[in-house]
């Protein structure tokens, strides 16, 4: 049988084996995007750890034969920045310990066949916690290592492609709690909550689990909020001053704070 796409496939696989099909494609926010898909599993799984090495992010899920890689552009680095510290001031503003755990690779039961790397990925609450009393104890290395394989409570994506469903299955099987889909429009941001355990498989929600009561039309507007503080460093001065822009921050996100 004739190698497909002989050009794209080392000379040391095997000369009948069939190659996976190539697609480029552009995400929503500009960056080049290469899809794998199908073909011999072990020529996939190859070209996968080839590409990987050119990419500087991706994911793979490698049983259901499919590896998409991206080179994220100026404007995804942009957005990915912008919607970290939302997440870490919104956390703040509801008084929960917060771990930037930034886009450390996430595996699901088999790590060489289904693996991610997301945009922004974090620990949320008891996890936080945790993993700052280690930090103040023993220094970051070792909460980094006493929680390795704790799962992220929240993973990000900032940029919409045409395999997003296949990072749901990913991080679902990594167990991670929620995911945030974010993708940029003319009008703003529009996100999707991801209930990435729901029975029956990744569920979309109104209405955040992980960071309680955001909800997902809310989150373009508190973060247009924080820009309008001055940012995550002022807005952390101010929250330590008493000045009440928690509440004003909260309000933008759709999050109900009773009163009293």
């Amino acid at each position: 049988m004739a190698l497909a796409q002989k050009k794209e496939i080392p000379d040391y696989l095997l000369a009948d084996a069939i190659a996976p099909e190539l697609i480029w494609e552009t995400g929503s926010l500009g960056s080049p995007v290469l899809a794998l898909r199908g073909g011999d599993p072990d020529i996939l799984e190859r070209m996968a750890d080839r590409y990987a090495e050119r990419f500087r992010k991706g994911w793979r899920d490698l049983k259901n034969g499919i590896a998409v890689f991206m080179a994220p552009s100026r404007d995804h680095e942009y957005s990915k920045g912008d919607v970290r510290t939302g997440v870490e001031a919104l956390a703040a503003a509801l008084g929960l310990a917060v771990v930037n755990v930034g886009s450390a690779t996430l595996r699901g039961d088999d790590s060489s066949k289904r693996q991610g790397d997301p945009d922004e990925s974090f620990f949320i609450g008891p996890a936080a916690a945790r993993y700052r009393a280690i930090e103040r104890r023993d220094g970051t290395e070792a909460a980094r290592a006493a929680l390795a394989d704790t799962p992220a409570d929240l993973a990000v994506e900032v940029e919409h492609t045409h395999y997003d469903a296949t990072k749901r299955t990913i991080y679902r099987a990594a167990g991670v709690a929620e995911l945030w889909e974010i993708a940029t429009a003319p009008t703003g941001k529009e996100t999707a909550i991801v209930d990435l355990q729901a029975s029956g498989g990744p569920q979309s929600v109104e209405t955040s689990a992980v960071v309680p009561g955001v909800h997902a039309v809310g989150l373009d507007e508190a973060l247009q909020v924080l820009r309008e503080i001055g940012g995550y460093g002022e807005f952390m001065r101010a929250l330590g001053g008493g000045e009440p822009v928690a509440e004003r921050l909260l309000a933008a996100a759709g999050v109900v704070v009773p009163k009293g």
